[in-house]
C-alpha cells in the first residue's frame, strides 16, 4: 500500500526508471536494480560529467538536449539496456551483493564498528 503521501522508497517501489540529479538519490535508487538518468546540465561533455561524478557509472546521462532519453525509456520498459552491467557492479560496490539487504549489511557493520 502506498500511503498518500508516499515517502522516497515507496515511490521507488511503483516506478520503472528514475531521472535525477546528481544526489544521492541516485544511489539509494541503486537497491531496486533499475535504471536511472542523471541529468547533465553542467555544460560539460558526457566523458568529462562521468569523470567528475562517480554516481554515473551506471546511469544514462541526460545532456540539455536530451538526446539519451530514448535509450532510458527503452531500458525502463525492458529493452536493451547499456546500463545495467556497470550498474549491477555499482550497486554491489556501494551496497553490497545483490542477495544482501543494504539495511542489514549497514546494521551489521555498525554493530561490528561499535563493538
Amino acid at each position: 500500500l502506498v500511503s498518500p503521501a508516499p515517502d522516497l522508497y515507496a515511490c521507488f517501489g511503483v516506478t520503472d526508471v528514475l531521472v535525477a540529479d546528481v544526489s544521492s538519490v541516485t544511489t539509494d535508487f541503486l537497491a531496486t536494480g533499475r535504471p536511472y538518468a542523471i541529468v547533465n546540465v553542467s555544460g560539460e561533455s558526457e566523458g568529462e560529467f562521468r569523470r567528475r561524478i562517480p554516481s554515473t557509472a551506471g546511469s544514462f546521462v541526460l545532456d540539455e538536449d536530451f538526446a539519451a532519453l530514448d535509450e532510458v525509456l527503452t531500458a525502463a520498459a525492458g529493452g536493451a539496456d547499456p546500463t545495467a552491467l556497470a550498474r549491477a557492479e555499482s550497486r554491489s560496490y556501494l551496497l553490497g551483493p545483490r542477495t544482501a539487504d543494504p539495511t542489514q549489511t549497514f546494521r551489521s557493520e555498525l554493530k561490528r564498528l561499535l563493538s
